[in-house]
C-alpha cells in the first residue's frame, strides 16, 4: 500500500530540520540579502536540498560543501551540524546508507554538544531510517525511540508522532505487528489532534501495506479508502495515483474484476497526467493480468508493452541517478585528495622555512618546490583524464 514510506520519510522527515521547502530561486534571492553569516549557511543547506529533491546530486554536493567550509571557518558548530545533515540527506537520497549514517553521526554529535534538541531528535529519527533501509529493525527501533524520547521532553507532538510512525514500521518489520498498531494508533491519534491530515494519511498507507501483505484484504481496502479521502482533499494525484493502483490489485485478488478495472481507469489517469512513471508501471502489470484473466489476450499484451516501456524508462532513471552520484563521490574524493596534496606540501615548505630565509640549503628548497609543482600537475592531467 505504502508508495515506498521509507523514501517518504526522507522526503518529509528529512526537511523538517531545514525548514518549510521553497524554490530553489527563491532561496537563493534570500541568501543574496542575508547578512548574517549563520543565516547564509542555513540557506546554503535549504538549497542544497532544492537541488537534492530534483536529483541534481552535483550542485547539492557543492553546496553543502561550501556550506560545512564556511560554518567550519566561522567555528559555526550548529551551522557544520546543518551541512553534516544536509550531506546526510544527500546521501540517502542516493540510497548510499553507509554514508549517510556517518553524516548523520557527525550531525549528531554536534547537535548534541550544543543542545539543539529538536535538530538532535529529527537526526536520530533519520538515523532510524537509515538502519532500517539496511534491515537492522533492531537499530532502527533503538534510534527511534531516542528521538521519541527527545521529542516527548520538548514536548514537540509533530515529532513524537512521526517517531511513533516509524516505530511502526520498524516493529511489524521486526515481527511485532500488534505493537506496531498500537504505535500507528498513537500516531494517528496525536496528527488528528494536531491537524496533520498527512500524517493520518500515511497512518493509513502504512497499516494497508501490513494488512495486505497479510492477506487482510478486507481491512486493506478500508485502510486504502480512508486514505484516498484525505488525499482527495489535498488534491495529492501522486498518492492518488498509487492508490488507486493499490486498490485495484486488493479487488483484483478479491475477483472482483470489474471494480479492478475501474480503480485503474482512474489511477492510469492521475499517472498520466503527472507522469508518475512507477506508478503507472505498477498499474499496467495489474491490468495485463486482468485482461488476461478476461479472455482478452490482445489488451493483455498491449498493457505488458506499456508496463514493460514504463519499467525500462525506471532503469534508466536509476542508471542516470546512480552516475550522478559516482560522480558526485568522485569529485569530492578528488578534492579532498587535493587538499590532503596542499596540506602535506605546506608542511614540506614550512619545514624548510628557516633554511630559506638564511640563504642556506637552497638546494633543496628549490628541489621542494620543483616537487609541488610536479604533484599539482599530476593531480590536474589525472582529472583531465577521468
Amino acid at each position: 500500500m505504502r508508495v515506498n514510506i521509507l523514501i517518504f520519510f526522507v522526503f518529509v522527515v528529512g526537511s523538517q530540520v531545514l525548514g518549510q521547502n521553497k524554490s530553489i530561486d527563491s532561496l537563493k534571492n534570500l541568501y543574496s540579502s542575508t547578512e548574517s553569516p549563520s543565516e547564509r549557511i542555513a540557506l546554503k543547506c535549504k538549497i542544497s536540498q532544492g537541488y537534492t529533491e530534483i536529483g541534481d546530486f552535483k550542485k547539492a554536493g557543492k553546496v553543502a560543501d561550501e556550506a560545512l567550509l564556511e560554518a567550519e571557518q566561522l567555528e559555526d558548530k550548529k551551522g557544520k551540524g546543518l551541512a553534516f545533515y544536509t550531506l546526510a540527506r544527500l546521501n540517502q537520497y542516493m540510497r548510499d546508507w553507509d554514508k549517510a549514517l556517518i553524516y548523520h553521526y557527525q550531525a549528531i554529535q554536534l547537535f548534541d554538544e550544543i543542545k539543539a534538541d529538536e535538530e538532535l531528535a529529527w537526526s536520530y529519527l533519520n538515523m532510524g531510517i537509515a538502519f532500517h533501509a539496511q534491515s537492522d529493525y533492531k537499530r532502527a527501533i533503538r534510534y527511534d525511540n531516542k528521538a521519541l524520547d527527545i521529542f516527548s521532553k520538548i514536548e514537540h507532538r509533530k515529532g513524537v508522532a512521526y517517531s511513533y510512525l516509524n516505530l511502526g514500521l520498524a516493529l511489524n518489520d521486526n515481527g511485532s505487528r500488534d505493537t506496531a498498531f498500537a504505535k500507528l494508533a498513537d500516531a494517528k491519534r496525536i496528527c488528528i489532534e494536531i491537524g496533520d491530515q498527512r500524517g493520518v494519511g500515511y497512518v493509513h498507507n502504512i497499516k494497508g501495506d501490513i494488512l495486505l501483505k497479510s492477506g487482510d484484504l478486507e481491512e486493506a481496502l478500508i485502510e486504502a479508502e480512508d486514505c484516498i479521502v484525505i488525499r482527495e482533499k489535498e488534491n495529492d494525484k501522486l498518492d492518488l495515483a498509487f492508490l488507486y493502483g493499490n486498490k485495484s490489485n486488493i479487488y483484483f485478488q478479491q475477483g472482483k474484476l470489474k471494480k479492478a478495472e475501474e480503480a485503474l481507469v482512474v489511477a492510469e489517469n492521475m499517472g498520466l497526467e503527472i507522469k508518475a512513471d512507477l506508478a503507472l508501471k505498477k498499474l499496467y502489470l495489474t491490468w495485463s493480468k486482468l485482461d488476461s484473466l478476461n479472455g482478452d489476450y490482445k489488451a493483455a499484451h498491449d498493457h505488458f508493452k506499456k508496463y514493460s516501456s514504463y519499467a525500462t524508462v525506471i532503469i534508466e532513471q536509476e542508471r542516470e541517478r546512480s552516475e550522478a552520484a559516482l560522480e558526485y563521490a568522485f569529485k569530492k574524493e578528488q578534492a579532498e585528495k587535493e587538499e590532503e596534496l596542499r596540506n602535506e606540501i605546506e608542511e614540506v615548505m614550512s619545514s624548510y622555512g628557516a633554511d630559506v630565509a638564511d640563504g642556506s640549503n637552497k638546494q633543496l628548497a628549490l628541489l621542494a618546490t620543483g616537487s609541488v609543482i610536479i604533484l599539482l600537475l599530476l593531480v590536474v592531467l589525472f582529472k583531465k583524464k577521468k
